[in-house]
This record gives C-alpha cells, structure tokens and sequence, in this order.
C-alpha cells in the first residue's frame, strides 16, 4: 500500500522542500476533510432525507472506502494489459528459448515464473486495495465522531492533518534517500567513465 501511495506521491515531492510538502499536504487535507464531514452529511441529509448521523457518517465512510479501494486497485486497462502478456508469455518464452544453448524445459520454467510474478503482483495490489478501504473507512469515522464528540470542526481538520502528516513525511524522506541514490549512482557512473576515457 505504502509502495502504490509513493509511487502516485513521486512525481510531486522529488524536488519539494519541506515547506512545500507541509504546503501539499494542507492543501490536500483540509478541503477534503470539509466536504468530508459537514458537506457530504449535509448532503445526504437533504437528499436521502436520512436524519441519523451515524447513518450519514457511515454511508459517508463508506464511499470514502470505495473511492480509495478503487483508487489503488487494479484499473481495467492494467488487468486488460496483464491478461495479454499472460496469453503471449509462453509464445514469447518459447520464441526467446530457440537458442541452441537452451534447455528444452527453460521456456516453460520461464513462463511459469513470469505467471506466477504476476499472480503475487495482482494479490498485493488487491490486498493493499482492501487495507487501504478498511483504514480510510475507519479514519471517516475516528474525524467523523471527533467532529460529532466536539461539536467543531477544528478537531478532525488538525487530526487529519496530523494523520497525513506521518505519511507525506514518511514518503517525502523515501523520494530524497531514492533520488540521492540515483544521483550518487549517476555521479559514481560519471566519474568511473571518465576516468576510463581518460585512461584511454
């Protein structure tokens, strides 16, 4: 779940700075938790005229849960793509296996573990889908019923915020240790080819 979160978080905090990540992320909380909580239950008070705010509050984490779920399942277009290299892979490992240096079992082996990579890649993807349901379904209701225990709002914003703030920080130092190893990787590259040239 962390990995499907950093990488749809990479391309927006690879050259932020720490301000501007506190920056994101207050932009991305506080809105969201405002239509969240009064706007979504106000809502649905005055459209299903249903007066129960734990039913309100509930409904509303529900579809919280399924936005998110949908957000980091597997979309139609990668199953379609998947479903494809899975009925070309043994034509492909067996194309790639024609050298005479090739055991006769190689392609099938090879078939095998490329089928069973994507077998593993489809359940982590659909696991961190549910774990990710479950815990936005729960954290609808901790902001929902601190929101309703308060009786203001300020209290499930800066609890929301705080909640995000793990996460944008936690994704924020593994996009900088990722692209300072890249950067020493592309450096040490360098410097190693042009110390070969110049042995030249």
């Amino acid at each position: 779940m962390h990995l499907a979160q950093l990488q749809t978080l990479s391309p927006w905090l690879a050259h932020l700075t720490t301000w501007h990540v506190a920056l994101l992320l207050v932009v991305e909380t506080v809105p969201p938790t405002m239509l969240l909580l009064p706007a979504a239950q106000g809502g649905l008070t005055a459209a299903v005229g249903l007066y129960s705010t734990l039913g309100c509050l509930l409904l509303t984490a529900a579809v919280a849960a399924m936005g998110k779920g949908l957000e980091l399942g597997v979309t139609d277009s990668e199953f379609e793509v998947v479903q494809q290299a899975l009925g070309n892979s043994d034509r492909y490992y067996r194309v790639m296996a024609t050298d005479i240096n090739t055991r006769p079992n190689s392609a099938q082996r090879a078939s095998l573990a490329f089928r069973s990579v994507v077998a593993a890649w489809l359940s982590s993807r659909n696991d961190a889908a549910l774990a990710a349901c479950g815990l936005c379904f729960v954290d609808v209701l901790f902001l929902g019923g601190l929101w309703r225990a308060s009786g203001d709002l300020t209290a499930p914003v800066v609890a929301a915020v705080l909640i995000n703030a793990v996460d944008y920080w936690n994704a924020h130092q593994a996009v900088l240790k990722r692209e300072a190893k890249v950067s020493q990787h592309n450096r040490s590259d360098g410097s190693g080819s042009h110390s070969r040239a110049n042995d030249l």
